[in-house]
């Protein structure tokens, strides 16, 4: 049975396990646009440049944390001043170290499993490193809010 304006797939015709930046509308719009790697000549190359960027974008995710427990710390020190205890609170410190653990491990797993989609074949870095990127960005915007949330915007 064939629905009314539908085409019944033929074996000829494939189907995409990774769904173009139209239907991710959750991504940044500078992210929709032309892939940043695509001049590189050869596939080597065109993971490394991804590889590149995802390591890059990591790294910006532990500078955007260290803004924001730097910003935590100092708020859980005001809320501790005259306190009896005379001992910090880490009501906010604590909840951001755990969050990041809890983020990270996803960030390995997410990413692992679409490096899978690849099935080893020569596509398997590029995706990983493309999931790293995504991700850290999307963290990154996460943690720089947490961070303007408790002390203003930076």
């Amino acid at each position: 049975m064939v629905l009314a304006g539908c085409q019944p797939e033929t074996a000829s015709q494939t189907t995409s396990l990774v769904p173009s930046s139209e239907v991710r509308p959750e991504e940044p719009i500078e992210s929709q646009g032309a892939d940043p790697c695509r001049d590189q000549q050869s596939n080597l190359e065109y993971s490394n440049c991804w590889l590149a960027r995802g390591a890059e974008a990591r790294s910006e995710v532990d500078i955007a944390f260290e803004r924001a427990r730097q910003a935590a710390q100092e708020t859980d020190e005001l809320e501790s001043w005259g306190s009896q205890t005379e001992a910090t609170r880490h009501w906010l410190n604590d909840e951001l170290a755990n969050s990041q653990a809890d983020w990270a491990a996803f960030f390995e797993h997410q990413c692992e499993l679409e490096r899978r989609i690849a099935r080893g074949g020569t596509g398997s870095r590029a995706l990983l490193a493309k999931c790293q990127e995504r991700l850290s960005n999307q963290r990154i915007a996460e943690l720089d809010e947490f961070q303007s949330m408790i002390s203003g915007p930076r």
